[in-house]
């Protein structure tokens, strides 16, 4: 492979798989093989600009989350303070009825 450059194809798959070897020695003393691999690797600035406000969390992630945590905090103690209602029932009814609880 002294004088033939790599195709497209080839550099293709010796990126999916390492092999085989001949062209990882290709590679090794070839120049320009090695500027085509570079090039057609690398990514563009806009891409690689894109991919990242992709990636990003949203600006108002901390105060969303804050909020909603906030929020299901204040439900559970709603929740919590509607089940002691029906404690304080319970409580009245066995003591109003003389409901002794079996302790086994």
């Amino acid at each position: 492979m002294k004088n033939k450059h790599l195709s497209q194809t080839e550099l293709r798959e010796w990126l999916a798989t390492g092999e085989p070897a001949r062209i990882t020695r290709h590679l090794e003393h070839c120049e320009t093989c090695t500027q085509v691999l570079e090039t057609a690797t690398d990514l563009d600035d806009r891409i690689v600009a894109d991919l990242t406000e992709a990636f990003a969390a949203p600006e108002d992630v901390e105060s969303r989350t804050a909020r909603q945590v906030e929020r299901r905090l204040r439900n559970e103690e709603a929740f919590l303070s509607f089940l002691d209602l029906f404690n304080i029932g319970w409580s009245t009814a066995k003591t109003v009825l003389d409901i002794e609880e079996d302790s086994q």
